[in-house]
């Protein structure tokens, strides 16, 4: 046939010219696709359209021309001019993609203080125990699944293990002790439509601006044990929580429903950072002491929170909170406004009148088991010496954030309808409306690692008279902290300053580090100290004999 010679040539062309093809081509890298970017979609290129089929012609063609079939489409569904193109098949469905992110780190801290440092050993029989080495591990791991920005699902936690070592009081020996714990953090699932966002499970929800200031970060409790080596990431503990999120063109809605409570997390006695320390009053101090010596060591962290007795929200639904955020845009402010109904974070302490009198009797500097006699009688007559709960109050906040050039703005303001401060003399509580106002301005030149934070607080009293009689507060209260970190030698090695100046009443907090990265492992080391001081009745006096020398190692995955 006709067509034969041209096929030959074709195929004899194809053979000799692929080795050539072969020997020319360049092998490609393969592209690794950045692990935030979502999977790609699969695009199925539209098949080109058919010619139209020729009409049948009326006259006979000749015998020796080529052979030409004419095949039926059938119906292509245009009921109009039977020449035109067919409808292409249309592309099979993708299927749904997932996306898995997991990450993680894991940190190592030594930390030394107390008497290697300078700092008194105790003489008293009654000084709270100071520990003067302490060794933490801590690992956090958090998963995140995705699935078509239409669900996700989040689980995170920690586990931390440290071993404390604390200076021996007049006739005792040195004290080892150890512990462990793993945390919660997240566990919460997503729903995600064109306008609303719905999130349920445990959650952790920042609200605020503020660095070291935060008026406003109010839905969240802290853990207080350790506030040098833990995180922020870590030390913000969950609740749980059924979160709405509303688009509103250049605006959002967030609803929370905040059914259970939880409080903060804090040693009440025998920890560096514990509620019961030196300054404590003596009915405190020796009452926990007591406990302490005929109470096993392993069981401390558990018995001591029961001794307080803290009547604590129900889990019933009946002291549900609720809480607000709208936020929105103009121009070049962002603004946000909080509404929260809801408990105060700090218990209300009192002490039974008929306790109080039976206490006055005791000789508190040489107490006894069989001194508390008093106190054993008034439990067994249903009451209790020493009590607290937790009260309702409301949250009315704002903030408001904008840019000029390379500096950042920020304002915080919050009223709280009542609020518990602790009074000096026997830590029982008293409560008061409060208003606070933060401003700060964030210098950021553009360089990874590189900024300057500068905070101003001023916190206010309402229906208080300006008295010392309060544990770190007074009337009105005035405040500066800053924050600067800056990276050199490719950002490798880093320099940091972070600290908090209180005018009023006068007090300090700093911490200088110093740090080196390998970037090529993730690795980093930390080495900073601690330091702090100020007037009677401050929170930083309060906490004086904690100044330590740390180093911090952190391996991130």
């Amino acid at each position: 046939m006709r067509f034969l010679p041209g096929t030959l040539a074709l195929l004899l062309a194809l053979l000799i010219a692929w080795p050539i093809d072969v020997a020319q081509a360049k092998p490609r890298k393969k592209r690794r696709r950045p692990p935030s970017s979502p999977p790609p979609t699969l695009v199925v290129p539209e098949e080109p359209a058919l010619p139209p089929a020729p009409e049948a012609s009326a006259e006979a063609e000749p015998q020796d021309a080529d052979i030409v079939e004419t095949i039926d489409m059938g119906d292509t569904g245009d009921t109009g001019d039977t020449g035109t193109s067919p409808t292409p098949a249309p592309p099979p469905s993708t299927p749904p993609w997932e996306r898995f992110q997991f990450r993680g780190w894991a940190k190592v801290g030594l930390s030394l203080g107390g008497s290697k440092l300078g700092i008194d050993s105790p003489t008293d029989p009654l000084a709270v125990r100071r520990e003067w080495w302490t060794n933490q591990e801590q690992l956090f791991l958090r998963l995140r699944v995705e699935r078509e920005r239409m669900f996700e699902a989040v689980v995170a936690g920690t586990m931390t293990h440290g071993v404390y070592i604390a200076e021996s009081r007049p006739q005792e020996v040195e004290e080892r002790r150890s512990s462990f714990s793993a945390t919660l953090l997240e566990a919460h699932a997503g729903w995600f439509w064109q306008k609303l966002d719905l999130r349920v499970g445990l959650q952790r929800i920042a609200w605020g601006k503020g660095d070291a200031f935060a008026p406003n970060d109010i839905l969240n409790p802290w853990d207080q044990r350790d506030p040098v080596f833990l995180e922020t990431e870590t030390s913000r503990l969950p609740v749980f929580a059924i979160r709405a999120d509303i688009a509103l063109g250049r605006a959002s809605l967030e609803g929370l429903v905040l059914p259970f409570f939880r409080p903060n997390r804090f040693d009440v006695y025998g920890s560096n950072w514990a509620l019961i320390q030196d300054d404590a009053p003596i009915l405190f101090r020796s009452l926990f002491g007591l406990v302490d010596r005929v109470v096993d060591r392993s069981l401390r962290d558990e018995l001591m929170p029961v001794v307080m007795q803290v009547e604590r929200p129900r889990d019933d639904f009946s002291d549900t909170s609720a809480a607000a955020r709208l936020r929105w845009r103009a121009g070049d402010f962002d603004f946000s406004h909080y509404l929260h109904y809801g408990f105060d974070d700090r218990p209300l302490y009192s002490i039974d009148p008929q306790a109080a009198a039976a206490l006055s009797t005791v000789d508190f500097s040489a107490l006894k088991a069989a001194d508390l006699a008093p106190l054993l009688l008034l439990i067994d007559q249903g009451k209790k010496p020493i009590s607290g709960r937790y009260l309702r109050r409301i949250h009315v906040g704002a903030d408001a954030e904008t840019t000029f050039g390379s500096l950042v703005l920020r304002f915080d303001g919050a009223f709280t309808s009542r609020h518990v401060f602790a009074r000096r003399q026997d830590f029982t509580g008293e409560t008061h409306g409060a208003l606070q106002a933060v401003l700060a301005v964030e210098h950021q030149p553009g360089d990874m690692g590189k900024l300057f934070l500068v905070e101003a607080s001023y916190l206010r009293l309402l229906d208080h008279e300006d008295s010392k009689h309060l544990l770190g507060f007074r009337r009105d209260n005035l405040a500066l902290a800053a924050l600067w970190q800056w990276t050199f030698l490719r950002e490798r090695l880093e320099l940091e300053a972070r600290g908090t100046v209180s005018v009023r009443p006068f007090a300090f907090v700093a911490r200088p580090e110093i740090g080196w990265k390998w970037k090529e492992t993730a690795v980093s080391v930390r080495l900073g100290a601690l330091l702090l001081g100020g007037e009677e009745g401050t929170t930083p006096h309060y906490f004086r004999k904690n100044r330590s020398v740390y180093v911090h190692a952190r391996y991130a995955f």
